[in-house]
């Protein structure tokens, strides 16, 4: 069982944990508002999501969010799956509105096509392809020369949406914060990888030493016996 945030006023804490572990959820996710957010540092907000993410480990909960995206894109193959950061972007999913309009998703206000008109829009003349091909790696020219260009591939389309709407630039402030959580979660996954190789270490050790004992013990068993048969002799 999981349950999803999206912050817009304020950052969340830990207290959510606490609740969700209290109903025994497995997954919170937490996405934020990062273009609405001009009043808080990134850094900040970064730092608050890594902590949450560090309290929530105690009860066995996964914290994620779109900011983790790209993060979790490094772990898949490039050559076994197209690597997207959504499935709209990726081609996967459309979402059909009740009218038989066509959007990428169900957040985008981007009408792409029509139930009316499927065959064109599935041709590889029509919006369909042109908004996957031109969400491809390589090919968002805002994305050129990014660290994690290949892993983001442009980030949330909605994002974008909104920025252009409101003639805004503040959509930089979403690409560096995604590079600062990337970042942040690769240098986690790095220290638990060294923390679980420490804990194997130490484990190891214990066992060596609990084995010379055991034969240290078994040694001194048979030098005595050997004393105890010479005796009786």
């Amino acid at each position: 069982m999981s349950v999803q945030l999206f912050m817009r006023k304020s950052v969340v804490n830990e207290e959510i944990i606490n609740w969700a572990a209290e109903r025994k959820m497995s997954e919170v996710r937490i996405d934020i508002d990062i273009i609405g957010f001009i009043e808080i540092p990134i850094k900040m907000i970064a730092k608050k999501l890594m902590n949450i993410r560090s309290y929530a480990k105690k009860y066995k909960i996964d914290v994620f969010g779109f900011w983790s995206r790209p993060a979790e894109n490094l772990n898949e193959s490039i050559l076994q799956s197209q690597v997207a950061f959504c499935g709209a972007i990726r081609g996967n999913s459309i979402c059909v509105n009740p009218a038989g309009k066509i959007y990428p998703c169900g957040y985008s206000t981007s009408q792409i096509g029509s139930l009316n008109q499927l065959n064109s829009f599935l041709s590889v003349e029509g919006n369909y392809y042109k908004f996957v091909r031109d969400h491809t790696i390589g090919e968002v020219i805002m994305c050129k020369n990014c660290s994690i260009e290949g892993q983001c591939g442009g980030g949330c389309n909605i994002t974008k949406e909104y920025a252009l709407y409101k003639n805004s630039s503040k959509i930089e402030r979403m690409c560096e914060f995604y590079r600062l959580m990337t970042r942040e979660l690769l240098l986690e996954q790095i220290r638990e990888h060294l923390s679980r190789k420490s804990n194997r270490k130490e484990v190891t050790i214990h066992e060596d030493s609990k084995k010379a004992d055991q034969i240290e013990a078994e040694t001194v068993t048979q030098e005595k016996s050997v004393e105890y048969l010479q005796g009786s002799q």
